[in-house]
């Protein structure tokens, strides 16, 4: 995780009503409603066409929805079944908002966590949707270009704090997928990534990202757009940031280092390769070193101008990496950086 925050729940992650996120009292469903393609059947549990129904009748005639003409809105059909004035509604919703460029392709269903239940939910709060991004369009979910492993799904980026048009979101990120890969150690760990990773957007507006490991996949939640004011912070671009998520899922989210008695850098268990790994790429552009895990502070005396000194004080973490990590050891060792404290240490 990018900032000091030791635990975040699920809770905090998808928006609660306490964190005044607007998506908060978003309605969700358990499984998809409409004909698919106008023909085929889906699972239709009549609670999820009521919720749809509900959600369009809250939605004016200007933006594809049914508020005037379901002024009480209809009752849903049986369990299975999709009455034929859910279906056609759920169609025009949809073309309504492709002729706009919200949506690229439309089948008349709605989906659980897809993008027109998102925009429905979005609608339905009062938010107004964000604009597509100019020029070509962008898909909304795309594999990275120089790593297919990793997937850019931007379908939530609706849902955030500030929206964010899924196809901005996805243009961004890759963008700064870009950045980094323009370095080679940046390019190294995005290479690396040899499992599955779901690259998604980080809900709130402030300065922070997330990162999970799980047996199946790994998993990304971050927003370049939240860095845009904070470059001069070190360690605070949006490269540095998605980096710092990257060498989390590159050693599977290890949290077992420590703190040293009496020196004021903190990297929370979790955070030591993360901050020190990301230090190296910076240096290599010249850019201002990140102290430890506690906010984004520059890197204190004598620390900053001697990497030396910080892999003596730090002697046992930087064992946990060559024994643990040896190859992300490795690699970072060899990076012709003017700070780098692997270098200097001797298991």
């Amino acid at each position: 995780m990018a900032c000091p925050l030791d635990a975040i729940s699920l809770a905090d992650l998808m928006g609660s009503a306490a964190t005044g996120n607007p998506m908060a009292d978003r309605v969700t469903i358990d499984g998809p409603v409409g004909l698919r393609f106008r023909k085929q059947n889906v699972k239709n549990n009549a609670s999820d066409q009521g919720k749809v129904i509900q959600l369009l009748a809250k939605i004016p005639k200007a933006q594809g929805g049914k508020s005037e003409e379901w002024r009480v809105p209809p009752l849903s059909g049986p369990n299975g079944n999709c009455p034929q004035f859910v279906s056609d509604a759920i169609w025009d919703f949809q073309l309504f908002w492709k002729g706009k460029g919200h949506f690229q392709h439309i089948d008349g269903v709605v989906d659980p966590d897809k993008n027109t239940l998102a925009q429905l939910n979005m609608l339905a709060l009062g938010t107004t949707p964000p604009k597509p991004p100019p020029g070509p369009s962008t898909p909304f979910v795309a594999p990275l270009k120089q790593n297919p492993m990793i997937i850019l799904d931007g379908a939530r980026a609706v849902e955030r704090t500030t929206p964010i048009h899924p196809a901005e979101w996805v243009r961004r990120t890759q963008e700064t997928f870009d950045i980094l890969c323009g370095n080679a150690l940046g390019r190294q760990i995005v290479m690396g990534r040899r499992r599955r990773v779901f690259v998604e957007p980080y809900r709130f507006d402030d300065l922070n990202a997330h990162s999970s490991s799980t047996a199946a996949f790994q998993s990304v939640l971050f927003t370049p757009h939240n860095f845009d004011s904070s470059q001069s912070k070190p360690g605070c671009r949006a490269d540095e940031i998605l980096l710092h998520e990257l060498i989390h899922l590159a050693e599977n989210n290890y949290a077992a280092y420590g703190d040293v008695t009496g020196i004021r850098l903190e990297y929370a268990r979790s955070d030591f390769l993360t901050v020190i790994g990301t230090n190296i790429y910076s240096s290599i552009l010249g850019r201002g070193l990140r102290a430890d895990h506690n906010e984004y502070k520059f890197m204190p005396s004598p620390f900053d101008a001697d990497p030396s000194q910080h892999a003596t004080a730090f002697h046992d973490n930087y064992g946990l990496v060559h024994k643990f990590q040896r190859g992300m050891f490795d690699l970072f060792k060899i990076q012709p950086a003017a700070w780098n404290p692997f270098k200097f240490h001797t298991p």
